[in-house]
């Protein structure tokens, strides 16, 4: 019988809990295992997500594929970051010499139309 998004929230929480560690990694498969499902569905995932958040824990998914487990607790100690940091460029936002796409360029992010844009230079070449 497959286990409600509460249960395998436990599961998780207590799977990062008996590590030993603040955060920790998790394959898609050791999640199915943990809900006894074949499928992990997007709002399944969201369901369980609000119930680690609940147990004190943080879920994310990683690029490479599975999921992060790391314990809020973990962040306490963290450096705070202020608005100050940016006051720049806030600035520039709101005076239109700044633009989100500057920014996620800085990011390291691209649109998908800069992306193909790209390629078919590289085609062209």
């Amino acid at each position: 019988m497959r286990r409600s998004y509460d249960e395998t929230a436990i599961l998780l929480a207590l799977l990062l809990h008996r590590s030993g560690k603040t955060r920790c990694r998790v394959s898609k498969k050791t999640f199915e295992v943990m809900s006894q499902r074949a499928r992990l569905h997007r709002s399944f995932i969201e369901l369980v997500r609000v119930g680690l958040e609940d147990l004190g824990v943080v879920l994310f998914d990683l690029e490479r594929g599975g999921f992060a487990l790391v314990a809020a607790s973990a962040l306490e100690g963290a450096p705070p970051a202020s608005s100050g940091l940016i006051t720049t460029d806030l600035m520039r936002l709101r005076t239109g010499k700044l633009s989100f796409e500057d920014i996620l360029t800085e990011l390291g992010f691209q649109d998908e139309e800069d992306e193909e844009d790209e390629e078919d230079e590289e085609d062209d070449e």
